[in-house]
């Protein structure tokens, strides 16, 4: 794989190259329909019309999702690999939290979770009393459809590194957004020029940090 590069403004210099477990996959996935209409969706909703420069999008976080993530394999494998953690590592697992890191807010709509808020109101709007409550399918929903819809190239290239769509277990999401959270850590250090709150701070061992205690590394 030739070498390709993406200049964040948080991450810096984000390489793709045939050293990353899944770059060359993840460089075509990044080339495809469904993800590149994340450019055109705004994370923040409609916060930049208060806080003009909250305006980062979809994509530019899927990016440095992807990246922390990355970042957390190879010191996983690292630790393993030296006897310091218990296990083996399992490259088929980390391959699939890789994708996930990349691919988890594909399903977002037009203003990110403010438009899945949007849905719901109008839904209680048009919901007839005493009837059952009309269902509002949420982005996870949609991005599930997304990768398994097999005439999408998302599917077919998650199949050609061996991937398969399928239901997650209820302990797979933690590494793209649950409590091992590279989206979370990501978000913090995305919004933090653009919107009030915890700002990214040293911690003294040459690690950033927000004030509620999460650390980039």
């Amino acid at each position: 794989m030739k070498p390709q590069r993406v200049r964040d403004p948080i991450h810096g210099l984000i390489v793709f190259d045939d050293d990353g477990l899944v770059d060359e996959s993840v460089w075509d996935l990044l080339g495809t329909s469904e993800v590149q209409r994340l450019r055109r969706i705004k994370q923040l909703g409609v916060s930049d019309y208060v806080f003009p420069s909250a305006s980062h999008t979809r994509l530019s976080h899927s990016i440095g999702v992807y990246h922390n993530a990355r970042r957390l394999v190879g010191i996983l494998k690292r630790e393993i690999e030296l006897k310091r953690v218990e296990g083996d590592f399992n490259e088929a697992r980390a391959k699939v939290a890789l994708f996930a890191a990349l691919l988890h807010d594909i399903g977002h709509g037009p203003f990110s979770h403010a438009f899945e808020e949007a849905r719901k109101a109008l839904a209680a709007e048009q919901s007839t009393p005493g009837a059952p409550k009309l269902k509002v399918r949420n982005h996870e929903a949609f991005t599930a459809d997304m990768i398994r819809n097999p005439d999408g190239d998302i599917s077919k290239i998650l199949a050609s590194s061996g991937v398969r769509g399928r239901r997650r277990r209820s302990g797979r999401r933690r590494n793209a957004d649950g409590h091992v959270s590279c989206g979370r850590l990501e978000f913090v250090r995305r919004r933090s020029p653009g919107l009030p709150g915890p700002r990214p701070v040293h911690d003294g061992h040459g690690r950033r940090s927000d004030r509620s205690g999460l650390a980039d590394g």
